[in-house]
Order: structure tokens, then C-alpha cells, then sequence
């Protein structure tokens, strides 16, 4: 690709799009996330510059919660102190973003987001300016006095080739199941096959319902069929025996 602005532009709305990230094209952020608790009620972020140009920023924080499909929802919220509002970091150089909570969480985890909004001031070759805003989410965790970290997987099922399981977070502090992946094995318990799809967060309280397509060949190859959740926190094994799902048209 030799049209820079056409890059730039691509670059931007893979940005905009993915829920969170830490790495654009010329800066990136760390850490990933922001962990407070009773004893550590401030933490902080740095972001680096690593282009030949100054960039400014614009710091804003919200509440984040998730509704009952685990969609995540954002609102404004008074509950973070964060400072500076607004920064402009100069080429090659790195800034830290400071941020507290007023109310430490207790029986239950208070989650943020802190959104780092890079404001746009490029332009193209003919002057044309690029409005394009790119912004990170960096999750921000209160955790509570006693955490207790809980996830369960109910509707196992598997018709017509499609995997579904629902996860749902059953703690007081948020869960996240790196990757599921349903697997086929043999009546010898050899491996036939495996096919793997990326998790996300959950919160307290909220759950998702996943689906895995599966090949209907390798489907038949499987006298069992098991559904493996990676957790960062938890993993979970449920198993589907012969004979209680259809692999294609009801076989």
C-alpha cells in the first residue's frame, strides 16, 4: 500500500472498531489496564510517543457495565479522578496519566473505562485535514474487600453443526475466558478436532452465549465432543456424550 493517508485511515478504523487497544500506528500505552483496591487507590498509565511528531490527547472516564447479552455499555461517571485531562506528548517522548477513585468498591468490583483519545491534526499532501479519532479503553478494576472469582457454562448444546454455551459470570469481581474452543475425540480419546474462539470480559452479574460452528465431517469423526474454557482467572470443562447433539440436518 503506497498511499500513506490511505494507510492512515485504514489503521484508524481497525482502531476504532476493536474494543480495546494499547498500540496505534505512532503511540501505544502501558500498562494494558488499571487494577485499585482498599490499599491502592491511585494508578497510573503511560503513553509513548514513538513518532516524529507531537501528539495531543483528550482523557475522559466512564462507567462500564454490561447488559443482559454482556454488551458493554459506557456512561459518563464522577466516581475517577484523573489527571491531566487533556496532554500533548511530544515526539519520541512519553506522558503518565494519573488516576484515583473517590469511593473504593466493597462488597462488589467497580469497573471503568478510561478512554485516551488522540486528537486529530494530520494532513494529506494537498492540505485536506484528516479527521479520524483514535482512542483506547484502558479497563480500569475496584476490587472489592473479598474477591470472589466465579463462572459458570449452562445450554451446552450442539445442533446442526453449531456449538452454543452460555457463560455467566456468577462472583463479585469480573471474569474473562481467554478462548473457548469445542474439541472432538475419538472412542480412543485421541483428539480429532479443535476449533477455538476468543473470549471476552465479564462482568459481575452478566453473561454470553457463544457459538462455534463445527465441520460436519469432523463432527461424525467424534464420539464425544467437550467444550474447553480458557480463563485468565478459571477454566471449565463441560462434555457432550454421543448421541445428544446433530453434527448436520439432525445426524
Amino acid at each position: 500500500m503506497n498511499n500513506p493517508r490511505l494507510r492512515f485511515i485504514l489503521i484508524a478504523i481497525l482502531l476504532i472498531t476493536t474494543p480495546v487497544l494499547t498500540e496505534a500506528a505512532d503511540w501505544r500505552i502501558k500498562p494494558i489496564r488499571i487494577d485499585l483496591n482498599a490499599r491502592a487507590k491511585n494508578g497510573a498509565v503511560t503513553v509513548i510517543n514513538s513518532s516524529d511528531h507531537s501528539i495531543t490527547f483528550q482523557v475522559n472516564a466512564t462507567l462500564w457495565t454490561q447488559d443482559a447479552s454482556s454488551k458493554d455499555l459506557f456512561s459518563p461517571t464522577e466516581d475517577l479522578i484523573f489527571f491531566p485531562h487533556i496532554l500533548t506528548v511530544e515526539p519520541h517522548k512519553e506522558r503518565i496519566i494519573r488516576a484515583g477513585v473517590k469511593v473504593p468498591a466493597t462488597d462488589t468490583e467497580k469497573t471503568y473505562r478510561l478512554f485516551v483519545e488522540e486528537i486529530p491534526s494530520a494532513q494529506d499532501a494537498s492540505g485536506t485535514k484528516i479527521n479520524v479519532k483514535v482512542r483506547f479503553g484502558i479497563p480500569v478494576f475496584v476490587t472489592p474487600l473479598e474477591p470472589q472469582r466465579s463462572m459458570e457454562a449452562s445450554k451446552l448444546s450442539l445442533n446442526n453443526g453449531l456449538l452454543s454455551a452460555t457463560l455467566l459470570n456468577t462472583g463479585n469481581s469480573h471474569t474473562r475466558p481467554v478462548s473457548l474452543s469445542a474439541v472432538g475425540l475419538a472412542s480412543d480419546g485421541q483428539e480429532v478436532f479443535r476449533y477455538k474462539k476468543d473470549g471476552w470480559y465479564l462482568l459481575t452479574g452478566a453473561q454470553r452465549t457463544y457459538t462455534i460452528p463445527i465441520d460436519a465431517n469432523d463432527c461424525r469423526k467424534a464420539a464425544e465432543i467437550q467444550l474447553e474454557v480458557d480463563g485468565q482467572y478459571l477454566d471449565i470443562l463441560e462434555k457432550l456424550p454421543a448421541g445428544s447433539y446433530s453434527c448436520h440436518d439432525g445426524s
